[in-house]
């Protein structure tokens, strides 16, 4: 403004020094102050638009500062819900990896019992082999030895029985030596009838008559005897 100021009056100096018309100057005025103001219409548009302009920016960037700062508040309540999220989550994961923690104590002991459980059947199964496999040398022992009496005892068996039929055949003996006794007791104490000869215990008699073998062994039968047959000179004597 001061610019075009200056402009003026040096342009209106130099009008002066021109020494021109009365007319002359009202038009060179006139022109100058159409200039003037078309300048100041010039630069009050151009005062407009940069003040629409800057009410604009202003109003674009309170805006943009707004929507930027409900943005900022927006991410920064996002991020503490996120950051709350994740320390819940953190705290889940402590509590599930202090508990997992716990169940892998809990199965090392298990596993470390059931190790020592397995180490304490295997050798008692050891044992229990061992001691199988000594009775199973005991039944051999056994076996062998049962078959050893089996065969002993049948051995005895045959024995017993050829005892058996040696006492029963003694028996019978016997039984048929004492009827002999008793016969002979019966016989010693015997007396031969009238016309007899005895000689220990059988009574003798002497038959003059000559016949055949037939009739005198059955003549002898009928008086119950029987035909002698000398089996001693001590026989032949005495009788």
């Amino acid at each position: 403004m001061e610019e075009i100021q200056m402009n003026f009056k040096n342009d209106k100096s130099f009008l002066l020094r021109r020494k021109t018309t009365q007319t002359d100057l009202w038009s060179s005025e006139r022109r100058i102050y159409r200039a003037v103001v078309f300048c100041l219409g010039l630069l009050s548009v151009f005062l407009l638009t940069g003040l629409f302009i800057f009410n604009l920016h202003y109003h674009n960037t309170v805006n943009s500062g707004k929507a930027m700062k409900a943005n900022m508040n927006k991410s920064l309540q996002d991020s503490r819900n996120n950051m709350s999220s994740l320390t819940a989550e953190r705290d889940q994961l402590n509590a599930k990896l202090s508990s997992l923690t716990e169940e892998r104590r809990r199965l090392t002991a298990r596993i470390n019992f059931l190790t020592a459980e397995s180490n304490w059947l295997n050798s008692s199964l050891s044992s229990l082999t061992a001691e199988k496999d000594r009775l199973n040398a005991r039944v051999s022992s056994v076996t062998k030895d049962k078959d050893q009496l089996n065969s002993r005892v049948s051995s005895l068996t045959k024995e017993k029985d050829q005892l058996n039929s040696r006492v029963s055949s003694l028996t019978a003996k016997l039984s048929e030596m004492t009827k002999d006794r008793d016969w002979l007791d019966s016989l010693s104490k015997k007396t031969c009838p009238a016309g007899w000869t005895k000689f220990r215990w059988s009574c003798y008699i002497l038959w003059s008559r000559s016949d055949s073998w037939t009739n005198g062994r059955s003549d002898c039968q009928n008086k119950g005897a029987d035909l002698v047959i000398i089996n001693s000179k001590e026989e032949q004597v005495e009788c």
